[in-house]
Formats: structure tokens, C-alpha cells, sequence
């Protein structure tokens, strides 16, 4: 028996692919490679830019020797005529030669720095701290101009939006197109790359220059419609005033044939002053990214990547600790515990330190009729915490337990 067919919706959108000739696409990985690259940039009009990393499936504090390198660096150039090419560069490669490494540097500069140049991407702060943890000897990374986040542009056409949405969603919602994610989890240190690894990484460059195009006409939408609202406004005020002075109808129409196209142009001419006030400047230049920082391991010093490295304290092997104080220790918190054996004097136990401290006129809370009927409380030790602690000799040193230590930290009592 065959079973009902299910009606299960079919995305029928086309895959984003890379149209441009295979003579845009060039990987860079010599010294010709990055002067052809520095040429396009000197004279790119928009930027896209994207970076790859091989994955990592544990959290970053937990890694040995810290974060993957960020294998590559994908990059759209638009240049003057519409001519557009996309740069993979290979920073594996290029990172084990010095010298190759410093004419990229210098290559880099010439588009980064560029005041007057958009450099779209997506999380594109985020990768370019990335970089300059990366290769921290690369100035290029440290300082990028007229940086726009696809989220800040979002945030601008939709302002009821406060989580970033997808690449691939963002395509989908503007290109009607499907962004392929097939190869993103894929190993990018590996060499030589697949083409298909390739295909993929050029892509997730050429179409940030695509999504501008798409997002550059839905602000000029949004803004040529406030600039109609505010002309017909402004055409009701100059009928209004015509009527009051009695001009003559040949003049008002006149006013009202010039206001549209008026609206028109200060709406192109407002797009670019938009989009310079939602671009940022990205800023690396007073942090140290270089690999001593990781090395510093003193208690409560951050690494390379902002994880605080182990600062958790050992119990000294001079201190002789009995049970009852571990016990002590467990049974309520560190704060509190470590209050009661600083503020006690010596030769008294915590528990009528705790009852002296109530003060004249008020009742202790052993004294209570509701603390003398309230069942007492068992540790993990199988004892109850009151006669835990006051089983306690006097004549034993109390050593309070040092800052950081928890239950989390295993206790070996030393031999007596």
C-alpha cells in the first residue's frame, strides 16, 4: 500500500553563482598577484569584503594554543565603468613569506584606509579583529575607514529588527536568490582548495557588492518617499500662500512642476550622506595582538583572545586543614564562611562568633524558637553543619581558605 503523497513546500529560487568571467577571480599567492590587487584597490569605488577560517568544534578559551588563523581573505572590487574582480587571498601562503607579507600590508592600506570608499561586510568588525589577531605585524588590519555592516544597514531600513539576520537570509530577502552554504564548515587550511571551496568563497564576495546595489535602492526608496510627503506639504503651502495673495496660476504651477524634481535630486544627493553616517571606523591601533600577551600567565591576566587564563589557587601544603573546617567550608558560602574566620578571635569557634554578633537587646539565631525546631541541615559529608562546626577544638589554627578555591576544586587533606 502506497502511501499519501505530502504536499511539502519547494524552494524554487535559483543559486547565486559566480558571474563574472573566470579572469575576475584571481588567487593571490605571488608578488604579481598583489601588485594587480593593489592596482584595483587604488581605484575601487566599493569593497566587499569576507574571510574564512577552518572551523573548530570546542569553545575558543578550551583551545590549545588558541583560535585558528584566518586562512583567507575574500575581496570584491568595484572600480570605476562597473568593472568588478574578486581577490581570494591566501594568507597561509602569504604569511610564510616576510616580504610577500609586507607588500600585502602595504597593498591592503591602499583600500582600507580610503575615506571615501564603502567596504561592506558581513560581521566585518569581528573579522577584522580576527586578522589583527591573526597577523598582528599587518598594520592594514588595524585601522579601516567607512566600514558598513549589512546589520547596521538593516537596522536602518527595518528599525523594529534587533537580531542580525543570515547572509544567506539577507539573499534571499533581497536577491531572491539561494547562497549556497555547503562548503563553510569545510577544512580552509588545507591546500591546494577545492574548487568547490573556491566557487564558495568567491561568492560570499561578490555578492556583498550585489546586496549594496539591492539595499542602495531600498534607501533611496525610503528616502524619495519622505521627500514626496514633504513636497506635497510643501505644494499645499504654496497654494495656500497663492491663494492669500492672489498670485496668478500660471506661477503656482510653476512651483509645483519644479518641486519633484527638485525632491528627486536632493534624494540622490541624501543616499551617500546616509550611508556615511551608518559606516564606522574600525579601530585595532591601541590594542596589542601580539603573541607575548598570550604568554603572560600570572593570576587574573587575559590572553591572546580575552580568556582569562587558569587562575584557580591550590590549597598550600603548609596548611593543615581538618575535616571539620572543610566541612565548615562546604556547608555555607565562601563569602560568608571566610567572614566568620577572619572576623573570629582566636580560640573561639565560628558558631559563637555568629551569636555575639547579634548584638545587645537582639536574640541570637540559635535562641529562636523557630532555629530550635527547624530540623538541621546534612552536608555532603553525612554530618550535620552546626555540630560539624562546633566540634571544632579550640586549640586548632584556623587558616581561612584562599580566595578562588570552590567546591569545584578537589581536596586531599595533607598526611598528619
Amino acid at each position: 500500500m502506497s502511501r499519501p503523497h505530502q504536499n511539502k513546500p519547494v524552494d524554487n529560487m535559483l543559486d547565486f553563482v559566480f558571474d563574472l568571467p573566470s579572469t575576475s577571480l584571481i588567487m593571490v599567492t605571488t608578488e604579481e598577484d598583489i601588485q594587480r590587487m593593489k592596482t584595483s584597490l587604488m581605484k575601487a569605488t566599493l569593497i566587499g569584503i569576507d574571510t574564512e577560517t577552518k572551523p573548530t568544534f570546542v569553545p575558543k578559551a578550551q583551545l590549545v594554543g588558541g583560535p585558528n588563523l584566518t586562512a583567507l581573505i575574500q575581496i570584491a572590487v568595484r572600480c570605476p565603468k562597473s568593472i568588478e574582480e574578486v581577490f581570494v587571498v591566501d594568507m597561509i601562503h602569504i604569511s610564510r613569506n616576510s616580504r610577500l607579507l609586507i607588500l600585502l600590508d602595504y597593498a591592503l592600506q591602499q583600500g582600507l584606509l580610503e575615506n571615501q570608499c564603502f567596504k561592506l561586510g558581513q560581521g566585518l568588525t569581528n573579522d577584522l579583529r580576527e586578522l589583527a589577531k591573526s597577523y598582528p605585524t599587518v598594520k592594514a588590519f588595524r585601522l579601516t575607514s567607512c566600514v558598513l555592516e549589512t546589520h547596521d544597514l538593516i537596522k536602518y531600513l527595518k528599525p523594529v529588527l534587533t537580531n542580525p539576520i543570515s547572509l544567506k537570509n539577507l539573499v534571499k530577502e533581497f536577491l531572491h536568490l539561494n547562497l549556497s552554504k555547503s562548503q563553510q564548515m569545510s577544512n580552509w587550511a588545507k591546500r591546494p582548495l577545492t574548487s568547490s571551496q573556491l566557487h564558495y568563497a568567491a561568492c560570499d564576495a561578490l555578492v556583498l557588492l550585489r546586496l549594496y546595489d539591492a539595499i542602495y535602492c531600498e534607501i533611496e526608496d525610503k528616502l524619495s518617499a519622505a521627500g514626496d510627503s514633504s513636497a506635497a506639504e510643501s505644494d499645499s503651502a504654496i497654494s495656500d500662500t497663492a491663494s492669500e495673495t492672489h498670485n496668478s496660476g500660471e506661477d503656482n504651477e510653476s512651483n509645483r512642476s519644479v518641486s519633484p524634481t527638485a525632491s528627486s535630486t536632493s534624494t540622490n544627493a541624501t543616499v551617500k550622506e546616509t550611508l556615511m553616517t551608518l559606516s564606522r571606523t574600525v579601530d585595532f591601533i591601541g590594542q596589542d595582538f601580539s603573541h607575548k600577551a598570550s604568554n603572560n600567565k600570572g593570576k587574573g591576566q587575559k590572553g591572546l583572545y580575552g580568556h582569562k587564563q587558569d587562575t584557580a589557587m591550590r590549597f598550600p601544603e603548609s596548611s593543615m586543614l581538618n575535616n571539620s573546617l572543610l566541612r565548615g567550608w562546604q556547608s555555607q558560602s565562601a563569602k560568608q564562611w571566610l567572614k566568620q574566620q577572619t572576623s573570629a578571635a582566636p580560640g573561639t569557634s565560628p558558631s559563637h562568633t555568629a551569636n555575639n554578633s547579634a548584638g545587645p537587646g537582639k536574640r541570637s539565631a540559635e535562641g529562636s524558637p523557630r532555629e530550635q525546631t527547624k530540623r538541621p541541615r546534612r552536608n555532603s559529608f553525612g554530618s550535620n553543619s552546626g555540630a560539624a562546626r562546633d566540634a571544632v577544638d579550640e586549640d586548632e589554627v584556623r587558616i581561612p581558605l584562599p580566595k578562588g578555591t570552590g567546591r569545584h576544586v578537589v581536596f586531599s587533606p595533607p598526611n598528619v
